[in-house]
């Protein structure tokens, strides 16, 4: 019950943790110049720095500010810079440095341990959607459905008055609940259920380097969102030395999606040429559907009603776990 609360309580308080991490960053809103940001990276990786930089994502807050993930030539983080819409450094974090958003993002994923705590996540996860299964199970109403979603009457007093307020309280949140925890446990196992699956897979372009002169992250990113005019810059893979391929991945009217749009484009890092254009719009049922897992695990799927729902469900999962508690050491009083 103690492991569930806390997963319960942490997801609550990261339903929103983007725009309150932007929000403790007080700066203007400054649209998106991608050859204005160009500009501002050069600058914090020079040449020589002995840094690269690995991506580029939005924040997922705020409108227009990105955060940029530089790294060492052998893939270990180095920092992690917030910036404006032109580039601008807004904050710099080093991995020591994380914010507390960060670490109970993290803990709510793995609990801060790796693959090993991913799996203790994803069997809790199995287990409280078996509980709640039993619960529902065992707590059915028969004939008398309608009477078991109302509180108690005002006549009842202790066990029996705390029993039916944990059974109407529980059928509400029930079924929201299962299916949330599902979700969970499937991004956890995401890699199986995709191997399982068997979606069909983005791969992405390879490339050799040719040009002496390669475009850069304005040509690139410009070119992306040409095609989707009225989209958002979602994140931008840079090439590595191995293939001159950036991705940038947009998101686009009608996606699920609040911030992380799906669409994903591959440019040329010779050319600045379009190499693929994969819309999210025409992606198969099974890549959707797992596609579409995140989104509704946080309520994105359904706009600000559906982070709500999320933040209720959570609440609800804190309120069994009181109800329950209460109710078993008044039980046990009484034996």
């Amino acid at each position: 019950m103690l492991f569930w609360v806390l997963q319960a309580a942490s997801g609550v308080l990261i339903v929103f943790h983007w725009e309150l991490e932007d929000a403790l960053i007080r700066a203007p809103h400054i649209r998106t110049d991608p050859s204005a940001i160009e500009t501002q990276l050069g600058t914090m990786v020079p040449p020589g720095s002995g840094l690269v930089i690995e991506s580029v994502w939005t924040s997922g807050g705020a409108k227009d500010r990105y955060d940029v993930y530089v790294e060492t030539p052998d893939g270990d983080a180095e920092r992690t810079i917030r910036i404006d819409g032109a580039g601008n450094i807004l904050r710099t974090l080093t991995p020591a440095e994380s914010g507390v958003f960060d670490a109970i993002v993290g803990f709510h994923h793995d609990l801060l341990a790796g693959e090993t705590g991913r799996w203790i996540v994803g069997i809790s996860g199995l287990l409280l959607a078996g509980n709640i299964g039993i619960a529902l199970f065992l707590a059915w109403p028969g004939r008398q459905r309608l009477r078991a979603l109302k509180p108690p009457a005002k006549s009842a007093r202790g066990i029996p008055r705390l029993y039916g307020w944990h059974r109407a309280v529980g059928f509400w949140g029930a079924l929201p609940a299962l299916a949330l925890s599902l979700a969970g446990v499937l991004l956890v196992f995401q890699d199986s259920a995709e191997a399982w699956l068997a979606p069909t897979s983005i791969a992405k372009p390879t490339e050799p380097w040719t040009a002496a002169s390669p475009p850069g992250f304005g040509k690139v990113v410009g070119a992306a969102m040409a095609l989707y005019p009225d989209a958002r810059l979602a994140d931008v893979s840079f090439p590595t030395p191995d293939s001159a391929v950036w991705r940038v991945r947009l998101r686009t009217d009608g996606e699920a999606r609040r911030a992380y749009g799906r669409t994903t484009v591959f440019v040329s890092g010779n050319s600045g040429q379009i190499l693929a254009s994969l819309p999210a719009s025409a992606a198969p049922p099974r890549r959707a559907f797992l596609d579409g897992i995140f989104p509704f695990h946080t309520g994105e799927i359904a706009g600000l009603p559906g982070r709500l729902a999320v933040v209720a469900t959570g609440l609800w999962l804190l309120t069994m776990a009181f109800l329950g508690l209460v109710l078993w050491k008044m039980r046990r009083r009484a034996r």
